[in-house]
């Protein structure tokens, strides 16, 4: 009944630990993280970078931008911000918007065909791919952004924490990042995030309860 939390080793997990309809349409888990491997008697094997909380046998990337933090208290930092595709609280696509929560949502979180957006296959290499975005060590921007706390990545959305995992928190530390999250508040953070902002929608359970940031939308109706 052991399981790897480090990576995308191959692993073992007994069938009852796999959620019913895992995979299926309708399941709980977005359609990306499905069943790897072939079963044997009560167990499944080949399910790669299994964690508690959820399996992540990859990660749907949106877009990988190098620019400025708008907003918050760390406005007018350099960043590299990584959109992670794909919400719980609405579809992204514009049938689905009256039944979500936050229906005033005005960002493109669906699939990966975003500036540097693709799958990627384990944490490492969605790392390296970010510390590729963040300018050289000659550039003002990282001589500035390094005497403050190294690089920063905004981790982002659509829900960055439906596949934000402790193996990507690992990855992104190994190349130098501080980390930075933004999160609905649904959905419990994994412990090593550096700066973590929630931001809470109404009609929604607030998981989340501490982080470093409350981002409220003032001034909409329903928020």
């Amino acid at each position: 009944s052991s399981y790897s939390v480090t990576g995308v080793q191959t692993c073992a997990l007994p069938i009852s630990a796999i959620p019913a309809g895992f995979g299926s349409r309708g399941s709980p888990w977005p359609a990306w993280w499905t069943r790897s491997g072939t079963s044997s008697g009560d167990r499944v094997t080949g399910i790669r970078g299994v964690v508690p909380r959820r399996v992540v046998l990859s990660y749907r990337i949106k877009s990988i931008f190098y620019s400025l933090q708008g907003e918050g208290a760390q406005v007018g930092r350099p960043a590299v911000f990584c959109r992670f595709s794909g919400c719980n609280l609405w579809s992204g696509h514009g049938a689905d918007r009256s039944g979500a929560k936050c229906h005033f949502c005005d960002t493109d979180f669906v699939g990966v065909d975003g500036p540097g957006g693709r799958v990627f296959e384990t944490a490492g290499e969605l790392a390296r791919a970010l510390i590729r975005r963040w300018p050289s060590d000659d550039t003002p921007a990282r001589s500035e952004c390094s005497s403050i706390r190294g690089p920063m990545v905004v981790c982002t959305g659509g829900e960055p924490l439906l596949q934000l995992d402790s193996s990507m928190i690992e990855a992104l530390h190994a190349v130098g990042f501080f980390i930075a999250v933004e999160t609905n508040g649904t959905l419990a953070a994994p412990e090593g995030i550096d700066w973590l902002t929630v931001s809470p929608k109404a009609g929604t359970p607030l998981v989340q309860r501490s982080g470093d940031e409350l981002k409220l939308e003032i001034g909409r109706a329903h928020v």
